[in-house]
Parts: structure tokens; C-alpha cells; sequence
């Protein structure tokens, strides 16, 4: 997953800005629909995620590894 991204897509205003935040349960949802790969919440250390854009996230593995990966979050 180093190196990938995934995308989501939500309702936004005119200046990009979110009318609901991308939270890590949703991250790991969309991370196993593309990637095929289980994350607990927990494992994905993200910032409050209110603007569209790239935002970086971090997933730590179980095996005591981590990587990041980008976030693009698209209005609908």
C-alpha cells in the first residue's frame, strides 16, 4: 500500500470545504474495496479530514510496520 492512494467523494461547498469529515472506519472500508486488504480503524492515523484534496494517512500493521498513503477527497 506504500505509495497508493484511494479516493472518496463527498458533498463539499463551492470553497472545497466538507459538509461531513472522512473518518478512519470509512478510510479502511474503501481501503479493502480497492486493495482487498483488512484494517481495523484503529490502525489508520488520520488528521480531521474536512477540505477536498490529498490528505496523507497513516496505516500501521500489525506486524509493527506502517506506511502512508494519500487520500483524495473529491466533491460529489
Amino acid at each position: 500500500l506504500k505509495n497508493k492512494s484511494i479516493s472518496v467523494e463527498r458533498s463539499a461547498n463551492e470553497d472545497g470545504g466538507l459538509y461531513s469529515s472522512v473518518n478512519s472506519a470509512e478510510v479502511a472500508q474503501t481501503i479493502e474495496d480497492t486493495f482487498g486488504v483488512e484494517l481495523d480503524s484503529d490502525q489508520i492515523i488520520l488528521d480531521e479530514v474536512k477540505t477536498t484534496g490529498d490528505h496523507q494517512v497513516q496505516l500501521n500493521f500489525l506486524d509493527g510496520t506502517s506506511c502512508e498513503l494519500t487520500l483524495k477527497v473529491k466533491q460529489e
